[in-house]
């Protein structure tokens, strides 16, 4: 995960998933997943301005939502 902050009120995440984490059923799983976990983070008001790109590993597919999703929310509170 990257970070940059930036002087506007504004949230931007950008994501991408290579073809290391497998075929592209896996890779769009990956990316549900991902849309998702930032959809309901941001709900919770995790996020203030800033831009953030992640990168999707293999070990994505082995983890439940509900786990990805703490860790995700985490990480962007660690990055403020």
């Amino acid at each position: 995960m990257y970070n940059l902050l930036t002087e506007e009120n504004l949230f931007k995440v950008g994501f991408t998933v290579s073809k290391r984490v497998g075929n592209a059923v896996k890779r769009n799983r990956c990316k549900r997943l991902i849309r998702a976990a930032i959809r309901e983070a941001v709900r919770e008001n995790v996020f203030n301005s800033m831009e953030v790109i992640i990168i999707a590993k293999p070990a994505l597919l082995e983890q439940r939502f509900n786990n990805f999703k703490i860790e995700l929310i985490k990480g962007l509170r660690n990055l403020r």
